[in-house]
């Protein structure tokens, strides 16, 4: 995604584009494929996300949470309709990639400290749930948190940096 994400823009206008352009139920049928990949994507995403924080937070708690989730999407929503014609959405995959490879490692580090616990690996599970539990649950899975943040940010603010730089250079 890294790599192909500078031309995916480009790349999907041009078959949206296409298929739009197409005749009869052709058209609307691609563009609704289309969508609905997309819709289905972010879906998948909310399911992992939803399905990590379920087992450690309180009801309440993830209440609260969804309501404020749903009243940003919203937002957020309003904001796509708006600017979305605004967004570089080379640079926008290249983040969510770079957020979506952390977040599965995070889970695979929690998964194998859960799986541990319940003796279920054929390994030494005593010793390799203890090995894991600053990673799964302590210090080093509350930094892994905060990079999952950072991390994504970081390549935006240097990619935008990037592009400023060359855009004044062109001047």
């Amino acid at each position: 995604m890294l790599r192909t994400a500078r031309h995916l823009r480009r790349e999907i206008g041009v078959k949206l584009e296409s298929a739009a352009a197409a005749p009869g139920a052709g058209a609307w049928l691609g563009v609704f494929l289309f969508v609905l990949l997309m819709i289905t994507r972010e879906g998948m995403e909310l399911a992992f996300v939803a399905a990590s924080l379920v087992g450690q937070t309180q009801a309440a708690e993830l209440l609260i949470g969804a309501a404020g989730g749903v009243l940003l999407a919203a937002a957020l929503a309003a904001a796509w309709i708006r600017y979305s014609h605004r967004v570089d959405l080379g640079l926008f995959f290249q983040v969510t990639s770079i957020f979506l490879v952390l977040f599965a490692l995070q889970l695979l580090f929690y998964a194998f400290h859960e799986f541990t616990e319940a003796n279920a690996l054929p390994i030494d599970n005593a010793y390799w749930h203890l090995a894991t539990e600053e990673w799964a649950e302590g210090a080093y899975a509350q930094v892994f948190s905060v990079l999952l943040v950072l991390a994504p940010l970081a390549w935006l603010l240097i990619r935008t940096a990037q592009g400023s730089a060359h855009m004044r250079s062109r001047l």
